[in-house]
């Protein structure tokens, strides 16, 4: 049976003071949504929960995981759960 990616989108994006992280999965699992730098570094952990199938949201308030604002810049945040991993690129501005 083939895997189903989860899928992931960020509204706003850029991000300012805020956005919203959507988030899909297809069975119950364990989900981790983590925010990386442009070099692999981890910056935070956005979310780490088993969850149940649909869709889900999860605001963001363009902090890190010691709650300082990131610099302006590119960051990948990477969705995993048993059903795989997906990355999306989100733009932190001013």
């Amino acid at each position: 049976m083939e895997k189903a990616i989860p899928a992931i989108s960020v509204y706003p994006n850029p991000v300012d003071v805020g956005t919203r992280i959507a988030f899909t999965v297809s069975k119950r699992a364990p989900v981790d949504i983590s925010l990386y730098s442009t070099q692999g570094k981890q910056v935070s952990t956005l979310f780490h929960s088993d969850t149940f199938p649909g869709r889900h949201i999860l605001p963001w308030d363009g902090r890190d995981g010691d709650g300082r604002h990131l610099p302006i810049g590119l960051y990948y945040i990477l969705i995993r759960s048993a059903e795989g991993a997906r990355s999306v690129k989100v733009m932190v501005g001013e």
